[in-house]
């Protein structure tokens, strides 16, 4: 059974979060409770409040909700695997090598945009845009996936998109398939399947 404690004040969520952890340490004393925070601020605030009220705040672990999603994905499907800002960084910053190296259709804005910078500076521009669309697209799993569907699902270009939107849904295309999968060519393991978090989550739900 599920219980939700709310209220607007984090001070008087402490006794029942006390209350609840106390009954879970009597029942599995070795099991560590995960409590999902938004910060370490709020961590560290939630261990000295919890210390006060149970004594010792032991065998405790604060992860973000993004790592503990990602936790149920991984245990659900051990292949699974979810690309995050970090990994997706990496991999779009050698797609945008390829594509000025490459002079690759459909990129010309990027290319043009890395192209303007000195020898020099060409693959730190690319790295920097790469981390911004990085970001982008992991915003765009989370806010906007019929947008993404519509991207992956259809063959040809929205005629009525900017252009912007055209780069970037070939850009995104040339990452992921129709699935959402991460694609073989991206991947040091085949075996893995990388998948942005909303992607995998929804995938381990449904099996």
């Amino acid at each position: 059974m599920i219980r939700v404690h709310y209220s607007n004040r984090l001070e008087n969520l402490i006794a029942p979060l006390a209350g609840a952890i106390s009954k879970q340490q009597r029942l599995a004393p070795l099991t560590r409770i995960p409590i999902i925070v938004p910060g370490r601020a709020i961590e560290h605030y939630l261990k000295h409040r919890l210390s006060e009220a149970i004594g010792v705040a032991a065998n405790l672990d604060f992860p973000f909700l993004r790592v503990f999603l990602r936790r149920i994905v991984e245990a659900a499907d051990p292949k699974s695997r979810i690309l995050d800002v970090e990994e997706l960084e990496l991999v779009l910053f050698e797609v945008l090598r390829r594509a000025v190296r490459d002079n690759a259709p459909g990129l010309e804005a990027p290319r043009g945009y890395i192209e303007a910078a000195s020898d020099t500076d060409r693959e730190l521009r690319a790295f920097n845009l790469a981390g911004q669309i990085a970001r982008l697209f992991r915003e765009y799993s989370i806010t906007r996936q019929p947008m993404l569907r519509r991207w992956t699902n259809s063959s040809r270009a929205d005629t009525e998109a900017s252009e912007t939107e055209h780069w970037q849904r070939h850009l995104y295309r040339s990452i992921f398939d129709a699935t959402g999968h991460l694609r073989n060519e991206w991947k040091n393991d085949a075996e893995l399947n990388w998948m942005l978090l909303p992607d995998a989550f929804e995938a381990a739900a449904q099996s």
